[in-house]
């Protein structure tokens, strides 16, 4: 069934379609006005921007640990550093967000 999956792929030459990345975009808009935050102050944050937004969360223990994962990505990409709960914005978020800005991956500060 992969592999039928994987040729279906290939022989449509198209990819199959992502949904925005709602968490990612939110963590990304907590973390551009701090330098050093809280693990659940940021989850604290996100949670109250997507409910103000209207996005659906799935559940706050999923939302939890997906945001977990998004911010490890970040860690590893150099953009935060991590000691205990607590996370040190880096000079190298800057130009992850600006990058996702130009792709439209998030929308520029201020602009909602």
């Amino acid at each position: 069934m992969l592999v039928s999956r994987a040729m279906d792929f290939i022989n449509n030459g198209r990819a199959p379609r992502r949904s925005p990345d709602f968490i990612r975009r939110e963590v990304l808009e907590v973390l551009s006005g701090v330098e050093t935050i809280m693990f659940n102050d940021i989850f604290e944050r996100v949670l109250a921007g997507m409910k103000q937004k209207g996005i659906s969360i799935g559940g706050e223990e999923i939302l939890r640990l997906r945001m977990y994962e998004k911010l490890q990505t970040l860690v590893a990409q150099g953009a935060l550093r991590k000691r205990g709960k607590e996370y040190t914005v880096l000079e190298k978020l800057a130009s992850i967000r600006e990058e996702e800005e130009e792709n439209g991956a998030i929308m520029p500060k201020g602009f909602i």
